[in-house]
């Protein structure tokens, strides 16, 4: 019924690079024929003549195979295993940053001959001299063996046949570059048969097998093989497609010896002899400097093929060599060599054994001797996976994505965060493990380009449909900081008018490309003005590449100078976006060009010092809304309020019912690093760095941070670092990592309880408990305990109406019991002061009854002025009677006060986000929603005669009136002055083609909504086809949006049918269509629920077999039902075979939502409603 997923299968055809088989085969292996004929005389004629009695001695001498990629060291073992090396001439020299230049090779490419050939392609290169690697010849390229040949060439001589020596660029002896000399010697053949077979690579192969591995030389590559040849009589054509034949009882090959292949099965208990395996952590006595890797896409085979030589440095001697290498095949034996080869005393390694640890991601070497403190090359050619699971993408994935004209198209793209670069290459992935890389990597001339975080050196078209791009080498980063793109994108560069402007260049899909030039222009602004004034330096790279991917798995992908964004969060048309997106994007972007200087050059020890690296970025994306971005519409103070507001936003993610602690302890990461968590870790991060404050009002968060950047460049730097930092300023006198270690250790937050001391003359006692949600507390399977917590709370505090700036600070510590403070005469406490600390205060019923007979008695300009500390009472407020600490109608009715006449954007952000949460209960009634509607459309009645509904003022101005305007239509009736305005301009609007009918960007979404409302089926056919014509984002989800608002049966039921089409709608448009729909009430949701079920196998081919979306289908329908009956109808369908795709977490996350409505609803629900009915 649904195509399962994948299991990791590795065909042993499917590890090799292509050959080009243009020429007729007597062509190509003329030389061949004639070389092989004469040596296999030979080789009968001295086999007859010697026997037995070759030295056995030859047996273990290393060679050099003819075939070159990279270069590649032998490495003697202790099973008799020969090993042939694969090596290529190269030079490691920086090269400076240059713009691709393609040069194809005027006629045939020269094909490898004699092993005194030497063939190149020819390359056009701009700003270096880059190393040179060969490419793939016409025919394999086999080195065979012959017990009376001469001996096989050591590192020495074959350095001393190369005329051109190159050093590396990092520390250490001069390295002689590897010959570009071709050898070709011919094992002995042996009379049986000529047979092929081919043999399945899983995690092992028998020993009895033999992995050849055919590099690139100077022809096209294709695909890297791993092929298995029995032994074989036929002629030395033949022999040429193998490098390795297996020993027969002949006389003539008894010592010829087979090389052992080093996938091993995995296993889950370490041997005895290696308990380092155990331990989750790599060790510390090897770092890696230098990684270069050869990569080969084959998207058709969902196959990676390549080849990585890591420069490590060893700090301790060791014999064990362990590196991450998840569902990844050895193609050959992994070699290890000194460094400075062949200019070195330092013996070559003896290999022991290699293989898995499957438990840890592991791949082992065991050497016989250890290492000396020097620098060595371990090498390795594999074969891993092309990601196309129906979860996050992992590693190398391809995405896909519907072009305007209805095709299909596919890009490759990676995800190594935060621990996926070891599904694609082995390599010391974890974040300490700072070392650069240069990466060749091969794509099908149908793609227009790829990108890595080096900088393109020089693009070579083959022969063979390929091309080759060789990437210089990177700044040091962590394997998770590693990106890579193929794409059929064109480029939007923006001109550099000065040397601080940042080379920004915009990738987009070639239809998308006018929607990119506005956000370019930001990207501009923010990364060559902006943030070289916040960090004070310049832009540490020499490009930043953005990438706008449609249906990207999540809002932003950060890493090295390569962005990747889901297409709709970051392009934008100005004249189609209103404030409030333009506000997300800016923020947004200013985060990923944040990054450059966070977290980009620089890394933490371990993950759970990783949330340091969101909260700073997350802090200072803020610096995105300056002041020098519209000054007259009061940015600062807006900045302010968004700040306050992502404070409330995470007290609120962090009480939900999978929040985690900031230090994770899980480091498996599997299943743990979701969007959920990552948005736990930057908001509360960045709430924690705020929090600082309360200890001193004075600190500047933004210079701690711009002089944590500074001194953190280019290290690994650790969160104590930035606490000693904090307190090396002398902003406290005392630590505050101890301070802090609780907060973020431990999940959740605690309120302040204050309560009145019975006969105390202005004294209050101060105690702590931990705040849960109700949508946690009645969740059973939590994956975090709700219980047994306690911080160091920073409490500060003074008089409500006080003028004074003064505040009094105590620390509420759960060891010395309750704490008393002197409030003095005041009867309004005013707790936690400007929100700078993470916790809620809960004050006796008294003081919140005091609030509300104040507030009815201040005038509007006082409450403008007290805006903070009155958003904070009112979250603060609907929290705790969410958890039946407050009564909701003590809330319900002090929110009226303060917000009826005030036009603060503060107060109604925070109003709109708790009623937002009462509202997903009422609308699902149909009386409830009926007197909510009429409650709101009265509430806002006086708001809007002050602001009026035409788009003018300051941003504080402009955002209020969205807010309330929306809630002023709400209410369903034409004659109402906001749906008689907002039917007229929609109408003339959609009739006219006139500029003067033009609607404003922040109030066209109101307008296309209840236009649509009150308006029949043409109208909704004209809004569809503006849906179906529009290339904006923001626009289309506009319209999409209002047409889910007919109240049209038979238009609703279209509506629906139109999210099966993927070439009308986007995966994600279709998720949101089916949220806006079953959002609009119980009759919509009891018409969308069905429609699920029985397009739910459609839905799941529709989404690619994404269990993702699946997921999110469920969570904007399923799970909004709050009744019994509907619960058993959910269950049901979940016991169906259809459901068995769905993850039983999934299901179990979407009943345990069900049954919270359920509670909820029963616990609250009349209360709220007899509110609304009676001040409706």
């Amino acid at each position: 019924m649904f195509s399962s997923e994948r299991t990791f299968l590795i065909d042993e055809s499917d590890i090799i690079f292509n050959i080009n088989r243009n020429q007729a085969w007597h062509v190509r292996y003329r030389k061949h024929l004639i070389i092989g004929v004469i040596v296999i005389v030979v080789l009968g004629v001295a086999g007859a003549l010697m026997g037995v009695f070759i030295p056995p001695a030859l047996q273990h001498t290393s060679n050099f195979n003819a075939t070159t990629l990279l270069p590649t060291y032998s490495t003697p073992t202790t099973n008799s295993t020969t090993q042939n090396d694969t090596t290529l001439p190269y030079s490691t020299a920086q090269h400076p940053t240059s713009k691709p230049t393609v040069n194809t090779p005027a006629g045939t490419l020269p094909t490898a001959t004699s092993s005194n050939t030497t063939t190149n392609a020819t390359t056009t290169t701009t700003g270096g001299t880059a190393g040179v690697t060969t490419l793939p010849s016409t025919a394999p390229i086999i080195t065979t063996k012959s017990t009376e040949s001469s001996a096989p060439t050591s590192p020495s001589t074959q350095a001393a046949t190369t005329p051109n020596t190159n050093t590396l660029s990092t520390s250490g002896p001069p390295r002689t570059q590897s010959p570009t000399t071709q050898h070709v010697t011919t094992k002995v053949p042996t009379t049986q048969s000529p047979t092929t077979t081919k043999v399945p690579i899983t995690q092992s192969l028998p020993t009895t097998q033999h992995i050849t591995t055919k590099m690139p030389t100077t022809q096209s590559p294709t695909t890297l093989h791993v092929t298995t040849k029995l032994p074989t009589t036929q002629s030395p054509a033949t022999q040429h497609i193998t490098t390795k034949l297996p020993t027969t009882q002949s006389p003539t090959t008894q010592h010829v010896t087979t090389n052992k292949p080093t996938t091993s099965t995995p296993s889950s208990t370490p041997s005895s002899f290696l308990p380092q395996l155990i331990n989750p952590v790599l060790p510390n006595n090897i770092k890696p400097i230098k990684y270069k890797l050869t990569l080969q896409f084959h998207p058709e085979r969902d196959l990676v093929t390549g080849t990585v030589e890591i420069i490590v440095n060893i700090t301790q001697p060791t014999d064990l060599i362990i590196v991450h290498a998840k569902n990844i095949t050895m193609a050959s034996p992994a070699t290890v060599a000194p460094f400075a080869l062949p200019h070195t005393d330092v013996p070559v390694p003896v290999i022991d054994k290699t293989g898995y640890y499957e438990p840890n991601d592991y791949f082992y070497i065991k050497l016989k001797d250890k290492l000396i403190m020097d620098k060595y090359i371990v090498y390795f050619v594999f074969g891993s996976t092309i990601h196309r699971s129906s979860t996050t993408p992992q590693g190398i994935f391809t995405q896909s994505y519907m072009s305007s004209n209805g095709m299909k198209r596919e890009m490759i793209l990676s995800n190594t965060f935060p621990n996926n670069a070891r599904r694609i290459f082995p390599c010391f992935d974890e974040p300490r493990f700072i070392a650069t890389y240069e990466l060749t990597l091969f794509r099908k001339a149908s793609t227009s380009v790829s990108l890595f975080n080096g900088n393109l050196h020089n693009t070579t078209r083959l022969a063979d449909g390929l091309i080759r791009d060789r990437f210089n080498e990177t700044a040091e980063i962590s394997p998770h900081n590693l990106a890579i793109a193929v794409l059929d994108f064109e480029p939007i560069v923006a001109p550099q008018t000065n040397t601080f402007d940042v080379n920004v260049r915009l990738w987009t899909p070639p239809d998308r490309s006018e929607d990119g030039k506005s956000t370019l222009d930001l990207a501009v602004l923010i990364s060559s003005s902006y943030m070289q004034q916040y960090f004070n330096s310049q832009y540490p790279y020499s490009v930043l590449d953005l990438i706008a991917i449609p249906d990207f798995y999540t809002d932003a992908q950060l890493h090295n100078n390569i962005l990747f964004y889901r297409d709709d969060v970051l392009l934008y048309n100005p004249l189609s976006t209103s404030d409030s997106e333009l506000i997300s994007k800016r923020l947004l972007l200013a985060k990923g060009i944040s990054y450059q200087w966070l977290g980009g050059c620089f890394s933490v020890p371990s993950w759970d010092q990783y949330w340091l690296l969101e909260a700073v970025n997350s802090y200072a994306r803020f610096y995105g809304l300056t002041s020098s971005w519209q000054p007259e519409m009061d940015v600062d103070k807006l900045v302010e309020n968004l700040r306050f507001i992502e404070m409330q936003s995470a007290l609120a993610l962090d009480s939900s019912a999978y929040t985690v602690s900031l230090q994770m302890l899980d480091t498996t990461f599997d299943n743990s690093w979701g969007s959920n968590t990552l948005n736990i870790l930057s908001k509360k991060g960045s709430a924690l760095l705020r929090t600082l404050r309360a200890y001193n009002d004075s600190v500047d968060i933004d210079l701690l941070i711009q002089d944590f950047a500074y001194s953190a460049k280019g290290t690994v730097s650790s969160v104590s670092s930035f606490w000693n930092l904090f307190t090396e300023k002398m902003y406290i006198k005392s630590n505050i990592g101890p301070l802090m270690q609780p907060w973020i250790t431990q999940p959740g937050y605690p309120f302040v309880i204050v309560s009145s001391i019975v006969g105390g003359q202005n004294e209050v006692m101060l105690n702590q408990s931990q705040y849960i949600d109700i949508f946690r507390s009645n969740i059973g399977n939590n994956s975090v305990p709700m219980f047994g917590y306690s911080w160091d709370i920073p409490f500060t505090w003074n008089n409500f109406l006080s003028t004074s700036s003064k505040e009094n600070l105590v620390i509420v510590t759960p060891d010395n019991g309750p704490t008393s403070i002197n409030i003095g005469n005041s009867t309004l406490l005013n707790g936690n002061v400007k929100l700078f600390g993470f916790y809620r205060v809960l004050y006796p019923i008294t003081t919140w009854k005091n609030y509300s007979a104040v507030i009815n008695m201040l005038p509007n300009s006082t409450i403008d002025k007290l805006s903070i500390g009155l958003s904070k009472l009112l979250d603060d407020g609907f929290e705790f009677a969410k958890i039946a600490r407050l009564p909701y109608f003590q809330m319900l009715s002090m929110s009226k006060s303060i917000i009826q006449n005030q036009a603060s954007y503060l107060l109604w952000a925070t109003y709109k986000r708790n009623m937002d949460f009462i509202a997903n209960f009422m609308k699902y009634g149909i009386i409830d929603n009926a007197n909510y509607e009429l409650y709101h459309g009265k509430l806002t009645e006086n708001i809007m005669k002050n602001l009026t509904f035409e788009d003018v003022g300051n941003y504080n101005e402009k955002l209020t009136r969205v807010i309330a305007m929306d809630y002023n239509c709400l209410f369903d009736d034409t004659k109402t002055k906001c749906r008689t305005y907002v039917k007229e301009r929609f109408l003339a609007t959609i009739y006219s083609s006139s500029s003067n009918s033009t609607i404003s960007p922040n109030l066209k979404s109101i307008i296309f909504k209840y236009g649509i409302a009150d308006t029949d089926k043409d109208e909704w056919e004209m809004v569809l086809d503006l849906f179906k014509s529009s290339t904006v984002s923001s626009d289309r989800l506009i319209y999409l949006e209002a047409l889910a608002y007919t109240g049209n049966f038979s238009l609703q039921e279209r509506y629906l049918s139109m999210t099966l089409n993927e070439t009308l709608m986007s995966a994600d448009e279709a998720v949101k269509a089916i949220d806006f729909i079953a959002s609009r009430g119980l009759l919509r949701l009891q018409l969308t629920w069905p429609f699920i079920v029985k397009n739910f196998e459609t839905f799941y081919k529709r989404f690619d077999f994404k269990i993702d979306y699946m997921g999110k289908l469920l969570n904007v329908t399923a799970a909004k039902y709050q009744d019994h009956d509907d619960l058993q109808r959910v269950k049901k369908f979940f016991a169906s075979d259809a459901a068995k795709v769905i993850p039983g977490k999934i299901k179990d996350d979407t009943v345990d939502a069900i049954l919270s409505r359920i509670y909820w609803r029963s616990q609250y629900r009349s209360t709220i409603a007899n509110y609304f009915q009676y001040y409706a």
